[in-house]
Parts: C-alpha cells; sequence; structure tokens
C-alpha cells in the first residue's frame, strides 16, 4: 500500500512540475536521403523548415528566406556538403579542423565560444566546434563527420536571439545525419 501512495504523489509531483514549467517543446521531423556529391546522404530535419538540395550540397532553413541570405540574424541555416575521404590529404581530422576553424576567425573575425571537440554521430566519428560572429548576432556551429569512406562538412547558423530555441532543432538535425557509401 506505501508503494502505491508513494507512486501516486511522484506522478502528481511529476505532472504539477511538467504544468508549472511547461513541457519541453518538440518538433516532427521529416526525413531527407539523397546523394549529395556522390555520397549517400540521409537526415531528419523540422518538417516546418524548408530544404533544398542540389547534386553537391543540402541546405536546410527555418524559412525559405534565409536560404540565399549570407549572414544568418534571425532564425537558423544549416549547409551541408560532402566529399569521399580520398580527397583529403591526411586520415587526422582535428588538423584540418582546426586549420578551417582558425582561417574562418581570421578571415571573418569570428570568435570561438566551444573549442572543437570530438563526439560521435550516429556511430560516426565527428568534430564539432562553435563561433560567435564579430558583431555577436550570430552563432556559428561547425560539423565535420567522418563516414567509413565520405566526409560531411556542417555549418549552421542562428541568430543569436534565437539561438537558445534553435541550437537544439540544429543539433538534433545534425546528430541524425548519417553517410553511407559512394553511390554508382
Amino acid at each position: 500500500m506505501k508503494k502505491r501512495v508513494w507512486i501516486f504523489w511522484s506522478l502528481v509531483l511529476y505532472l504539477g512540475l511538467v504544468t508549472a514549467c511547461g513541457a519541453a517543446e518538440t518538433a516532427v521531423f521529416t526525413d531527407f536521403q539523397a546523394e549529395v556529391g556522390g555520397v549517400n546522404l540521409s537526415l531528419s530535419y523540422p518538417d516546418t523548415w524548408v530544404i533544398e538540395a542540389t547534386p553537391d550540397t543540402v541546405m536546410i532553413a527555418s524559412d525559405a528566406s534565409l536560404l540565399n541570405a549570407g549572414t544568418v540574424t534571425s532564425g537558423a541555416v544549416i549547409f551541408i556538403s560532402t566529399l569521399p575521404t580520398s580527397a583529403l590529404l591526411t586520415p587526422d581530422l582535428m588538423p584540418l579542423v582546426e586549420a578551417e576553424l582558425n582561417n574562418l576567425q581570421q578571415q571573418e573575425g569570428l570568435q570561438t565560444r566551444e573549442e572543437a571537440s570530438t563526439i560521435t554521430i550516429n556511430g560516426q566519428e565527428a568534430i564539432t566546434a562553435v563561433l560567435d560572429s564579430h558583431t555577436g548576432d550570430t552563432v556559428f556551429y561547425f560539423t565535420l563527420i567522418n563516414g567509413d569512406s565520405n566526409i560531411a562538412l556542417i555549418l549552421a547558423q542562428t541568430g543569436s536571439a534565437d539561438a537558445d530555441t534553435l541550437q537544439p532543432l540544429v543539433e538534433q538535425t545534425i546528430n541524425t545525419i548519417q553517410l553511407g557509401n559512394i553511390l554508382q
């Protein structure tokens, strides 16, 4: 009997907290698969966002007007390109990422928010870093995914004011990316 009472009060407390704090917002995701740069790319993205794919790139945006925007100060854009790992001069990707981040800092005046670090995305080795624009109105998310024989380079942007809301959706989208073998 005590166990039932404890479970009952635990549920009441949980429901009270969810009601008071609000449940976390969730998005419905849409699946996407295409050959991009000769690589089989699959991912999921928020169904209210738009996607534009070419033979070489994929762009996903929280609003269609952002697909051709330069720097994003409101909303979110994710840009993805792929290539075979054989196109790289070295199998060690961290120096490549650090050089690219240094280039972005030098050329664009970006400031490091989170240093480059290694993670795993769908069983694939990845390196990620977060940068801020020199004006502070844009957050850049840089990710490089190393599939078996393919690389995906992802550069996402959110407006700083929208980062708290959109960063989880950007990260969820990036975390769904799966690279397949080069298609023939």
